[in-house]
């Protein structure tokens, strides 16, 4: 994150804002040399019953990286355990 000076985000405001919005970019604002303030895109939350969604649309992992798919297969389990992982998984890896 960057950090800026709350006298340059007042005068240039509109690029920062452009910043924030093109590129996601995230900003610490200061004041006499303390930070006081965040600027940076909204985050959106994801509902709980997207995950399993959220989860087959990741992209395939790599063989070395494998066993960190069963880890997650299992966390994803235990926090959605109606949800059916086993089917998505398999087809995005």
């Amino acid at each position: 994150m960057t950090t800026v000076t709350m006298v340059d985000v007042a005068r240039h405001f509109a690029e920062y804002v452009d910043l924030v919005v093109s590129r996601g970019e995230r900003f610490t604002l200061t004041r006499d040399g303390r930070p006081v303030a965040e600027l940076g895109p909204v985050l959106t939350p994801v509902r709980l019953e997207d995950l399993p969604a959220f989860l087959a649309s990741l992209p395939c992992l790599t063989p070395a990286a494998e066993p960190f798919g069963g880890d997650a297969d299992e966390v994803a389990s235990k926090l959605c355990p109606d949800a059916d992982f086993a089917g998505a998984a398999e087809g995005s890896r």
